[in-house]
């Protein structure tokens, strides 16, 4: 862990306090060229209590925060509905912002964050940490290359697990207002940002949603839903928090000529109809477990490497003014589709994202 924060080191401030605050504070103090500078929420015992464990201020107004000169950047690890309207308000004060996700829960507010972000020529991006395993990326580059041949059916699922005390513990978690869905929206979503990356948005949607295993909640924790894309390619998403005792998100993605399996970020299978000496590489080097992935029975059970990965890709990008990897625009998709998917859960109907 380093201790020092030289003069030409980014300062970030964690913006929340509750768990997912510590994995961002974690991953910050291990960057390089960045450095931990403090962390604000509106509860002053919590946020007293994270700061001291990682030896920081603890700001109790959002203002000190944004006014402050030496915090260049802050990273958003509030309830979900919350993001935009603080990312806005720290982007207006010149500050670069990273997002945990969902960037928001409506496109609307979304949209809102980054046009304030580039109207303030600041940076925007969002948590994503899936997208940095190695599996991930090899699978990605085997996508663009064609390995696989013509897509016919990729699919995506979820089925974790997550106990009647976990929504218990927070105000906000189930409820449309702050955590804008349940098993997609929440957990589901970096599965689908990795199908989305990988495929690109589909172009029709239909799909079902329900609330089968919990209480006290308003949002789904069971869904599934049925994609076609324009090409032709045809897949589903499984999500859910109801799946006893939860499981490793699973991408099955396959072609005329090939298919890939990616187990949270172990390469599972990969069969390939050419360069198969390649693939056989390849298996053996991210057939292993990974540290990018896990929380499917506990949310807390995830390694920080994929935090640290990805906000290093954002210190850089603030250095040499280029986007981040996962900026604004590209984690808009996920929420798209996943709204495409509630919306076609209600109404029966094919829906589009894209026109989202």
């Amino acid at each position: 862990m380093k201790t020092t924060s030289p003069a030409n080191s980014l300062g970030i401030a964690v913006i929340g306090a509750g768990n997912i605050a510590r994995f961002h504070a974690r991953a910050i103090q291990d960057l390089e060229g960045a450095h931990l500078a403090g962390l604000y929420s509106d509860i002053p015992e919590m946020t007293r209590k994270l700061a001291g464990a990682f030896g920081v201020p603890a700001f109790h107004e959002l203002d000190a925060v944004l006014d402050h000169p030496g915090i260049g950047a802050v990273t958003i690890a509030t309830p979900s509905g919350t993001h935009a309207d603080l990312g806005i308000a720290a982007a207006r004060a010149g500050k670069h912002v990273m997002c945990e996700k969902p960037l928001d829960i409506t496109l609307e507010r979304i949209d809102r964050l980054i046009a304030a972000c580039a109207e303030s020529r600041v940076q925007l991006g969002a948590v994503f940490q899936s997208r940095f395993g190695p599996g991930a990326r090899a699978v990605h580059r085997i996508v663009r290359a064609g390995w696989l041949g013509r897509r016919t059916v990729c699919n995506a699922q979820i089925k974790w697990w997550r106990t009647q005390q976990y929504y218990d513990s927070g105000g906000w978690r189930g409820t449309w207002e702050l955590d804008g869905g349940g098993a997609l929206m929440n957990q589901g979503i970096h599965a689908i940002d990795l199908l989305v990356w990988m495929c690109g948005l589909p172009a029709a949607v239909a799909a079902f949603a329900e609330t089968l295993a919990h209480e006290r909640i308003q949002v789904e924790d069971a869904a599934v839903a049925a994609l076609r894309w324009e090409d032709g390619a045809v897949g589903w998403i499984e999500g859910t928090t109801a799946a006893y005792p939860g499981y490793a998100k699973r991408l099955e993605l396959s072609g005329d000529r090939g298919s890939v399996v990616l187990e949270d970020d172990r390469i599972v299978t990969l069969d390939v109809a050419e360069r198969a000496a390649e693939a056989q590489e390849l298996r053996a080097q991210l057939g292993a477990a990974s540290t990018v992935g896990g929380g499917a029975s506990d949310p807390l059970a995830i390694d920080y490497t994929g935090h640290k990965l990805q906000f290093q890709d954002f210190v850089d990008a603030i250095r040499e003014a280029r986007p981040p990897a996962v900026h604004g625009r590209e984690a808009r998709q996920a929420v798209a589709l996943i709204l495409a998917i509630y919306r076609a859960a209600r109404g029966g109907a094919r829906i589009d994202p894209r026109s989202l």
